[in-house]
């Protein structure tokens, strides 16, 4: 999502499922607005209606990183709990507006890159960080250290390792690439599975994640090579 400078947002306090928040004019041309809702929270200890704090920090929180990026914070503030391979998430839908209108972006190739997919082997705990991509997605690349699952009504999950990289890093072994081709929206999840203890549900950490969304123009067939088809296809009906 490049070049959105000073309109990213941040958000602080409680984030409910159906909350939506727009990037106006998020590419560098100003043709597109974002629209990203949260449409999923997973926590296993049941305290989703105080969710505690979700940021997109207008400062990236990596060297590599430039604005414009995704960047997700978020801690439930469950202090002391114990889980066995459970899942804490959120999950967002994109979508892509002309700008100023709620108009779907037409002839777009949407390109979702997740970073920093990583995880953490501890004494008292271990974390596999995991992305969610739904259906309709192809993935040209995907790190060496995640595992695929294809999960139930088309959606592809990627397993980070128990692996600290420290800080948010850009390193291809650790990134997930999704392809949505002539598509104007798409539903992503950020999330880790945690077993043992965590002092604030998350093995001592807020979860922090980056996502990359480029948008690439499907070009319209030229009034030269419409016509060439036309006269292909009508000597075609000619000959049959």
């Amino acid at each position: 999502m490049p070049a959105l400078g000073a309109t990213a947002f941040d958000l602080t306090g409680p984030t409910q499922a159906g909350s939506a928040f727009t990037y106006s004019q998020a590419d560098p041309d100003g043709f597109y607005d974002v629209v990203v809702t949260v449409n999923s929270l997973a926590n296993p200890s049941g305290s989703q209606a105080a969710a505690g704090t979700f940021t997109n920090p207008s400062i990236p929180a990596g060297a590599n990183f430039t604005s414009g990026f995704f960047l997700t914070r978020w801690d439930w503030d469950d202090d002391n709990q114990v889980y066995t391979d459970a899942e804490l998430s959120l999950g967002f839908t994109f979508e892509v507006f002309l700008t100023g209108t709620t108009t779907f972006a037409p002839n777009l190739n949407l390109i979702a890159t997740s970073f920093d997919n990583d995880g953490s082997d501890q004494t008292t705990a271990r974390v596999n960080e995991f992305v969610t991509y739904g259906p309709g997605a192809s993935f040209p690349q995907i790190g060496v250290t995640q595992t695929q699952e294809n999960l139930p009504g088309g959606e592809t999950r990627f397993l980070g390792p128990a692996l600290v990289e420290p800080g948010i890093t850009d390193s291809a072994d650790f990134v997930v690439t999704a392809l949505y081709q002539n598509q104007s929206s798409f539903t992503w999840v950020s999330g880790h599975l945690i077993d043992g203890f965590a002092p604030d549900a998350d093995a001592g950490a807020a979860r922090l994640g980056a996502l990359q969304l480029e948008f690439e123009v499907i070009p319209e067939p030229s009034v030269a090579l419409l016509s060439s088809l036309a006269s292909l296809l009508l000597l075609r009906r000619r000959r049959f």
